[in-house]
């Protein structure tokens, strides 16, 4: 029943509000910064000194739950919203309604859960729970528009500065972006907070796509960072992803069976429809020659479809053999002919690995099958097609020269399961993702091989990794904690190799482990104490002229060794 005040450099409480006798729903600085307004279930507005704590102002006038409240960008109105379906008006510096009643809507405008004030106009912008956001004019209750969209509840919105857009936020986690003079959207944001399941870059290097968990796909620009999000129908319940080797196309493994295939720069689907089992397709990839496309179903079997022998607007008609086990997957080499198929056993917790040529119709006997005594997690192909690399439960990666019939090199250092591994295009470089929440960079060639570096920054297990295939020393991560991060090499030449983060998905929430932040200009002050706070920082900062942090502020550089986000530069 409480509104309480952070430091939020210290995390120390400095106030606590009493007085409300409900939950408080909303609360807002004045622009000011010198007051507080609380909306609360208790049908009251309080307005709070942020130097005191004592309460100014009672403000009652709502006949049910206040949800929202929300200041004039000059701070001479305060507007709120409640659950009685009005939006009332109040002058905040004298603690009393606008007007005789301050009455802005009467009974119009909804359940108002969130309300917003135009940085420029009298503009008002509010959510309603009929999924709609509406636009009012705050001085003479006209209704601007009704802005239709959201399928499901809406829990934010709010004016950008410049007062010409609005954004807004429903519980599906979708952002939609309206123009205010046009009353039209512009654009639709999706936050993919889903665990990562697969990235993959386009054939030319400048794009990377990602598969979340929470049935989601993301095209990114592999060199700045941003992102659109590429629309699924509904009716596809999407278990699996892969990318075609031209970049044209995507297939989609669903949970009826089929498979289906969608042009990559629009909404056109079905190509051609492949019809395996009636269980859902849980892993699938495409050959790097385009003809063999093979996929793995919660059945346990593994379908290869020969494409060239489809008709594309039915059924496939090429499918060569179905491999049966509890659990698997297929890689396939960057030449020649050859498809490896690893099955794993979670009851024996052991896998088992099988080569085939797959214009060999007798699928019975494979060129090649290796036993391990552990889970098979992820394998990949060297660039010559001799060696297969293999992450297991086993924490170490192994490398298997296909000449020979048991792994012969064995690269430790994760901790616990290796979930991803990946060959670099030149065959120099090895990276691997692990249950430790790190990517590992390894170096050598054939089957001399040694450790590099730790690249660490993700908040969760590292469960997928690739390399551009045009941009030499860049590759991607993507994580269970949501995120896709690009990292470059650098170094490599005059032996000193260093990785560097070039952009991430999630910004705002980094962890910062074992970094030194060195000769940093243009940070807030805010900022400056958060990184010395962490000891992430000291006295290398350049300030600007009679600018200073205390003695106690300035420690030595060193390393952070946990998470923390940083304020927003304004």
């Amino acid at each position: 029943m409480a509104c309480r005040l952070w430091d939020t450099i210290s995390g120390e409480t400095l106030l606590v509000m009493e007085g409300h006798t409900n939950w408080v729903r909303s609360v807002a600085f004045s622009p000011c910064g010198k007051q507080i307004a609380s909306a609360s279930e208790d049908s009251t507005i309080r307005l709070w000194s942020s130097e005191t704590g004592e309460c100014l102002f009672v403000l009652s006038g709502h006949k049910w739950y206040v949800l929202s409240v929300a200041y004039s960008a000059d701070g001479r109105r305060l507007v709120s919203g409640g659950m009685d379906g009005t939006i009332r008006a109040w002058d905040p510096q004298a603690g009393a309604p606008e007007a005789e009643t301050g009455l802005i809507l009467n009974g119009e405008a909804g359940e108002a859960t969130v309300i917003a004030f135009s940085p420029i106009s009298e503009l008002i912008v509010l959510s309603s729970i009929d999924k709609t956001v509406r636009l009012w004019d705050s001085s003479s209750g006209q209704l601007i528009s009704r802005l239709s969209g959201h399928n499901k509840r809406i829990t934010t919105c709010a004016f950008f500065p410049d007062g010409l857009q609005i954004a807004s936020g429903d519980v599906d986690g979708i952002v939609r972006l309206w123009e205010v003079n046009t009353n039209r959207p512009s654009s639709i944001i999706q936050e993919l907070t889903g665990e990562v399941r697969t990235v993959a870059y386009s054939h030319d290097g400048l794009s990377i796509f990602s598969y979340h968990d929470d049935k989601a796909i993301q095209q990114w620009n592999s060199s700045t960072g941003s992102s659109r999000s590429i629309p699924l129908p509904s009716a596809l319940d999407v278990y699996s992803f892969a990318l075609s080797p031209n970049g044209h196309w995507f297939a989609c493994g669903c949970r009826d069976g089929n498979i289906r295939l969608k042009n990559v720069q629009t909404d056109i689907y079905e190509r051609f429809l492949l019809r395996g089992s009636f269980t859902a397709v849980t892993s699938m990839r495409f050959s790097h020659c385009g003809r063999w496309f093979a996929s793995f179903d919660s059945d346990g079997v593994t379908w290869l479809w020969d494409l060239d022998s489809t008709d594309n607007h039915g059924e496939a008609v090429g499918e060569k053999f179905r491999l049966r086990g509890p659990r698997g997957f297929v890689v396939f080499p960057l030449v020649g002919d050859q498809i490896a198929v690893g099955l794993v056993s979670d009851i024996y917790c052991s896998s088992r690995i099988r080569l085939f040529d797959p214009r060999v119709t007798d699928f019975r006997q494979p060129l090649k099958e290796l036993w391990i005594l552990d889970r098979l997690h992820s394998m990949d192909y060297s660039p010559d097609g001799q060696r297969l690399i293999l992450g297991t439960d086993a924490s170490s990666v192994m490398l298997w020269n296909l000449q020979s019939d048991k792994p012969d090199v064995e690269l430790k250092g994760h901790i616990g399961a290796v979930y991803s591994v990946a060959y670099s295009p030149c065959g120099k470089w090895i990276l691997s993702g692990g249950k430790d929440n790190t990517a590992r960079l390894w170096s050598g060639e054939i089957d001399s091989w040694s450790f590099v570096t730790v690249i660490s920054g993700c908040l969760e297990a590292v469960t997928c990794v690739a390399w551009n295939p045009v941009v030499p020393m860049e590759f991607v991560t993507g994580s269970d904690d949501g995120s896709v991060r690009v990292w470059r090499i650098s170094g490599a030449e005059a032996g000193n190799v260093s990785v560097r983060m070039h952009w991430s998905s999630h910004s705002g929430r980094l962890c910062a482990v074992d970094l030194a932040f060195e000769g940093v200009v243009g940070l807030s002050p805010i900022n400056r104490k958060l990184l010395v706070q962490r000891s992430a920082a000291g006295r290398s900062f350049f300030f600007e002229e009679n600018e200073s942090l205390s003695s106690e502020e300035c420690h030595e550089t060193g390393t952070c060794s946990s998470d923390f986000a940083l304020m927003p530069e304004l």
